[in-house]
């Protein structure tokens, strides 16, 4: 691009360039031509408009025909005059504004409650702009709980069903940070004003002093008497229509009309308000119950509990899991200390309970063990007396070995002897094992079950007492 075509389009476009000079106190301000803006009608015409609004009186309410007419040609003439220009530099800086304040200065503006800076760039084009995370200037008012700028901004038509990427919108941001205030304005539904109708104060003063002059009346249904409203609002009120007890349309009885074996009553004839049976004097309703907690005698009369209707079975334990329970008192440091040493104490005692019992049990299945093994023995003792042979076969542990017989023989005698040993030793231990759990249990010991066998001069001494010869 030459020097030439710079120079023509910057004395063209209609943008405020900066000139860059040396310093000099000589040097003329070189700033772009501004358009100059003039009515577009004679001085004649404007001098007889303004005769005529200053001539117009308080009480018209309407402009004057000759008034109208000159507004209608100042706005041809200025139309027909500048519609070029004006359209190119609207679009020029709106389009100038748009590209300069983005969304996250938008967003920037409103976190800081700068209201002028979005009074000034804030349109109804990017009212509902949105940044990479979902976020509108009105989400960022609610979280940061600026009221003026939420309501600047809803004047302005923002969205407010609008959701972020998370799924929530502006009244639950607010919601999250407790802006009740916040959350209240924007659920609030803005009802559409009609142009005609219009806020006037005298009604209200006379609605006013109609209320005060209202004398107090008494309502018979709800047995009270009102003063600070009229019997026709009364009449229409929550209060009055909850008193007078209205019927519904349809009983309910706690199951859907769908149900085959309602539909077969209905289909039968009977009534709905009736009660059951063929008189219709039945019961409709299942029968109210109540908890028995105490020691009285059926038939008292039980103040403090409610009947309600129930559907437990019989011998259901959840019938009961909601009556109440006395509180228990907390506890203070020193007995929760104590609580704590007794229940130690108590797995201790448990813990060497098990561990005596354990041993028993080990004790009981060697015993077991060791007297099979010794029947085996005897049985191969008596195979070995009744076979003449002189070597015969023979097994230890996992091995079969040939040997003689007479040292086959020996070894299973000594081994039965070892047996009977072993037996002997655990049956007296187990009697001792057996007294000490009973003891860790707080229990008496077995009677008899430390006894043994008398020997032949204790038997001998006991014959001579009685009279006994030996």
């Amino acid at each position: 691009m030459s020097f030439q075509q710079w120079m023509h389009i910057r004395h063209n476009i209609d943008i405020p360039w900066k000139t860059f000079v040396r310093e000099s106190s000589n040097v003329q301000d070189k700033s772009p031509e501004r358009c100059v803006r003039q009515l577009a009608f004679q001085g004649n015409e404007a001098k007889a408009a303004y005769e005529e609004i200053v001539q117009q009186t308080s009480s018209s309410n309407t402009l004057p025909a000759r008034l109208k007419n000159l507004r209608s040609r100042i706005q041809d003439n200025s139309d027909t005059n500048s519609t070029s220009t004006t359209q190119s530099k609207k679009s020029s800086l709106c389009d100038d504004i748009l590209a300069k304040v983005t969304v996250n200065t938008l967003l920037k503006a409103v976190e800081q409650k700068d209201l002028k800076f979005l009074q000034k760039h804030m349109t109804t084009e990017n009212v509902n702009a949105s940044d990479d995370f979902g976020w509108t200037p009105l989400m960022s008012a609610s979280y940061c709980g600026h009221l003026e700028i939420v309501q600047f901004l809803i004047n302005l038509g923002a969205n407010k069903r609008t959701r972020d990427k998370s799924g929530l919108t502006a009244a639950q941001l607010a919601l999250k940070r407790n802006y009740l205030n916040i959350v209240a304005l924007l659920k609030k539904k803005s009802l559409p004003i009609e142009p005609s109708v219009e806020y006037n104060k005298d009604n209200v003063m006379e609605d006013e002093i109609q209320l005060e002059q209202n004398a107090a009346f008494y309502c018979e249904i709800c047995k009270a008497t009102f003063q600070e409203t009229t019997p026709q609002r009364h009449e229409n009120s929550t209060l009055h229509i909850f008193n007078t007890k209205p019927k519904l349309k349809y009983i309910m009885y706690g199951i859907s009309r769908q149900n085959k074996g309602y539909r077969m009553l209905l289909n039968t004839g009977w009534d709905e308000e009736a009660g059951l049976g063929p008189s219709g004097k039945g019961i409709k309703y299942p029968i109210k119950t109540c908890l028995k907690m105490d020691r009285k005698g059926l038939g008292q009369i039980i103040e403090k509990n409610e009947y309600k209707i129930t559907h437990f079975k019989s011998g259901d334990t959840t019938a009961i899991n909601s009556s109440k329970m006395p509180k228990q008192k907390p506890l203070k440091k020193r007995d929760r200390e104590r609580l704590l040493h007794r229940e130690a104490r108590k797995e201790r005692a448990l813990q060497k309970v098990e561990n005596k019992a354990g041993e028993i049990l080990t004790d009981r299945e060697e015993i077991v063990a060791l007297d099979k093994r010794r029947n085996d023995d005897r049985v191969g003792m008596r195979a070995l007396q009744k076979q003449s042979h002189e070597k015969t076969w023979i097994t230890v542990g996992p091995l079969l070995l040939k040997m003689p017989s007479k040292a086959a023989e020996e070894l299973l005698e000594k081994d039965q002897r070892e047996c009977d040993t072993a037996i002997n030793k655990l049956r007296s231990d187990l009697k001792i094992k057996v007294n000490e759990l009973r003891d860790l249990e707080m229990t008496p010991p077995v009677p008899g079950l430390m006894l043994e066998p008398m020997s032949h001069k204790e038997m001998n001494a006991i014959g001579q007492i009685l009279g006994r010869s030996v």
